[in-house]
């Protein structure tokens, strides 16, 4: 298991490798009051590297941590793609209304970038200064 967001009803998602076999990226769901995770089908392109997860009012946003990229999922179907321009290795980003924050790290250059989202493409703002830039939060 590698990240995990709640939707607003209370179930839990969780993506990670699964090692039996090769190794293949999984999404599970634990349901609000379940006793085990059920497995969502991914039907999506090949993640080569489990990103982020953020549940976002109907979908859920799922992040390669190899590619810069964010699918907007419905039941393990991508609905949407975001690409981010100048990301690399995101891991937990953060959707907060129209912009998201992506933690990158690019070999020995790593930041913190802010785009418009959906809509991705080259960042509209670059904090730089980290030495390893990995999981992002908001708090108000």
């Amino acid at each position: 298991m590698d990240f995990v967001t709640f939707d607003g009803s209370g179930n839990l998602f969780i993506d990670g490798f699964a090692y039996k076999r090769g190794s293949h990226f999984r999404l599970d769901e634990l349901p609000q009051g379940a006793p085990q995770l059920i497995n969502v089908a991914w039907t999506g392109p090949k993640i080569r590297y489990a990103g982020g997860v953020q549940y976002q009012g109907t979908t859920l946003a799922v992040g390669d941590a190899r590619k810069p990229v964010i699918y907007q999922t419905s039941n393990g179907t991508v609905t949407g793609t975001t690409s981010l321009k100048h990301g690399c290795a995101v891991g937990q980003f953060f959707i907060d209304g129209g912009q998201l924050i992506a933690p990158s790290y690019c070999g020995s250059k790593s930041g913190v970038l802010i785009y418009n989202y959906p809509a991705g493409g080259a960042p509209r703002k670059m904090l730089t200064g980290f030495t390893f830039a990995f999981g992002a939060a908001v708090s108000r």
